[in-house]
């Protein structure tokens, strides 16, 4: 699963990084652990490599990869604003803003 998804990356030439990562990969682990008398118990954890953000006027980017670096930057932006949200026990928790943070949720 792990060698599909890494064939499936996309990476681009920058002049900040010669192989820039254009997406996010998230696996996810959940475990299961049943009782004899019945019951279960569940835990998960989510392991994100996400793509980094850039500065545009320094990554040098242009048409389709500048909307991608766009788009990283608004979602990892996206992201900030979720967890301080979550860190500040905010009443909203604004997950709809990105599509990450709303697969992050769960």
């Amino acid at each position: 699963m792990i060698r599909k998804a890494m064939h499936n990356r996309v990476t681009t030439y920058t002049k900040m990084n010669a192989a820039s990562s254009r997406s996010h990969a998230i696996v996810i682990l959940s475990v299961t652990q049943s009782y004899h008398n019945g019951t279960k118990k569940t835990g998960k954890v989510n392991f994100a490599d996400l793509a980094g953000s850039e500065k545009i006027s320094k990554s040098g980017v242009k048409g389709l990869k500048l909307d991608q670096a766009k788009a990283i930057n608004l979602s990892l932006t996206n992201l900030g604003i979720v967890i301080n949200a979550l860190a500040e026990r905010k009443p909203f928790i604004p997950y709809r803003n990105s599509s990450l943070t709303w697969f992050l949720k769960g």
